[in-house]
């Protein structure tokens, strides 16, 4: 950050699965992405009916915060397990929220944040201005964005 290269802090987020486990201190219901991807319809072989609800497994949620430079090895700035259940359970948006203002509150404009799509959304979006930080989220092709003057895009 020192010598003036643009530094990169990527936001990354998953679940980590538990499939056979039954009980333990943190478990909670998290959407399977194994499953997701072996009920996928491949090309010319198997058609699958797609399914009305996600398969819901035992896990963990994981958020990261990766910082990286155009030149060395990526860093893992923050890390953070959370659950949706029991002692220690928290809302997985309020948690996103607390660990991107650390983030920016530390770095203020000095990186570029970067976000996958699961966080494009207007509140997120709202909260990256409100937070004066330079940010880029991946956007999902299916949702319209509304701009200044009310246009609708995609």
């Amino acid at each position: 950050m020192k010598q003036g290269k643009r530094v990169l802090c990527i936001h990354e987020s998953s679940v980590l699965e538990k499939q056979e486990s039954e009980e333990g201190e943190g478990l909670c219901p998290v959407i399977s992405s194994k499953s997701k991807r072996l009920t996928r319809s491949k090309k010319g072989k198997v058609f699958n009916e797609p399914r009305a609800r996600p398969v819901m497994v035992t896990g963990m949620h994981w958020k990261a915060a990766l910082v990286a430079g155009m030149q060395g090895l990526p860093q893992v700035a923050m890390m953070k397990w959370s659950t949706t259940r029991g002692a220690y359970a928290a809302n997985q948006r309020e948690a996103d929220r607390e660990m991107f203002g650390h983030l920016a509150y530390k770095w203020n404009t000095l990186v570029l944040h970067l976000f996958d799509r699961g966080y494009a959304s207007g509140p997120w979006i709202a909260l990256a201005q409100a937070l004066h930080v330079k940010f880029v989220i991946r956007w999902i092709k299916s949702h319209l964005f509304i701009d200044a003057t009310g246009k609708e895009k995609k």
